[in-house]
């Protein structure tokens, strides 16, 4: 009887807590950054980019940010890419880009 019990009181318990905090492998600040080559020569770079953003709906989120520069000629990049994570969710929220 005071196994079952044992048992009941950290089951309550658990529940009490909610959902487990989700586990990312990154956090605000964290900056990757790459060159962009093309046939061995070195065309243009690129960055992934993790800050820390606005609440949206009540949630915190990171904003995402990929941007990348450079190209050939007559074919030029420079685009950014921004999407707004909820990491509680593990969701976009919202996304933009500039092309």
């Amino acid at each position: 009887m005071r196994v079952l019990t044992l048992l009941l009181l950290v089951s309550i318990a658990s529940a009490r807590r909610g959902v487990a905090q989700v586990v990312v492998p990154f956090r605000p600040g964290e900056v990757a950054t790459y060159d962009v080559e093309f046939s061995g020569i070195g065309v243009g770079s690129g960055s992934i980019r993790v800050d820390s953003g606005p609440n949206i709906d009540g949630a915190a989120t990171w904003i995402l940010r990929f941007a990348v520069r450079g190209g050939i000629p007559f074919f030029r990049v420079n685009d950014v890419l921004e999407s707004w994570y909820d990491p509680a969710r593990q969701v976009s929220v919202r996304f933009a880009q500039e092309l």
